[in-house]
């Protein structure tokens, strides 16, 4: 009989299995770190029901204490903010100031030219203190030259955030052939999110 009923239980659990299969997302952590590694940023990505979202895109900024214990050196993960963040379901990348005052998320979709998530600017406190498009960042005639697949513009290429000066340099892609690309800097202010030129 008991064999029985757990036969029973494991075809349901795997019948329920099969009908979700398609809808779940299992949920998807990145770690992001500082040039100097002070800080750390956890992401986790949005979660999706079929088109419903179960769960906002979050993220997590932590300070790394590193405490000597016995001749090892032992670190010791401080949270500093969490928040939800713009992103539909996950940033293309994320870059942490060195003192923990500015993270960015980076954003490639193209699905939405109006989104404002190409470029997202957090403060020290989590606070989103700018929020960009990609028409904020190239003009029509840059954005044509930009290779793009049907939900993505391939404009990003690396980046680095300047807390002294609370800039952020992007080197973005500025034309010739994929195999052999031309890159440009673009710096930007954290605090405005207008273009130095």
């Amino acid at each position: 009989m008991m064999k029985r009923l757990t036969q029973v239980l494991c075809l349901l659990i795997l019948a329920a299995g099969n009908n979700f299969a398609d809808t779940l997302h299992p949920p998807t952590q990145v770690v992001y770190s500082s040039a100097d590694n002070s800080y750390l940023f956890l992401m986790q990505s949005a979660v999706f029901m079929g088109d419903k979202k179960t769960r906002p895109c979050t993220g997590v900024l932590f300070k790394i204490d590193r405490q000597k214990v016995i001749n090892f050196v032992s670190p010791h993960y401080i949270p500093v903010w969490t928040a939800s963040l713009e992103n539909d379901f996950s940033p293309l990348g994320v870059l942490v100031a060195d003192d923990g005052s500015f993270v960015v998320t980076i954003n490639d979709s193209s699905e939405n030219l109006d989104a404002k998530t190409a470029v997202v600017v957090y403060d020290g406190e989590g606070n989103k203190t700018v929020a960009l498009r990609i028409m904020d960042i190239f003009n029509p005639k840059e954005l044509a030259r930009i290779p793009n697949t049907a939900s993505s513009y391939l404009w990003f290429f690396s980046g680095k955030i300047n807390s002294k000066d609370r800039t952020l340099e992007l080197t973005v892609w500025d034309g010739g052939p994929l195999e052999k690309p031309d890159f440009r800097k673009i710096k930007i202010d954290l605090k405005t999110g207008k273009k130095i030129e």
